[in-house]
């Protein structure tokens, strides 16, 4: 005869999970608009991350979510923008993301120090 002792614990553990998972019970933290900002790819040392949102889950817009590095030259401040992927420059900025990725770290960051440079530069003239 099996415990009830045996049946609860694995009970307990798969209300956890469910809990978890679940979007009655999760946070989500969805775009609810898009920016009015457009970037260019030669800005893409700002961007560090990106992931789709889609519609049919529990948010109410598609959006391509980006990770951004307000401050690349100084102390990081992150944060999210929510871009329409209907846009063109949306579409340009993740071919140019996926194009980053493929090349060396080291590659990545003479693109950062280049983009700190004529930030500097500007900011003297």
């Amino acid at each position: 005869m099996i415990s009830r002792r045996s049946l609860s614990m694995p009970l307990a553990l798969t209300l956890i999970i469910l809990a978890a998972v679940s979007p009655v019970f999760g946070h989500f933290d969805c775009c609810t608009r898009y920016t009015n900002q457009r970037f260019k790819v030669s800005q893409v040392a700002m961007f560090e991350d990106y992931y789709f949102q889609d519609s049919s889950d529990v948010c109410d817009i598609d959006a391509f979510v980006f990770t951004v590095n307000a401050t690349p030259c100084g102390k990081p401040k992150r944060i999210t923008l929510c871009a329409d992927p209907e846009k063109k420059w949306v579409e340009d900025m993740i071919t140019a993301m996926k194009k980053l990725a493929k090349k060396s770290k080291k590659h990545q960051q003479k693109k950062k120090q280049k983009l700190c440079r004529r930030k500097k530069t500007r900011n003297y003239v």
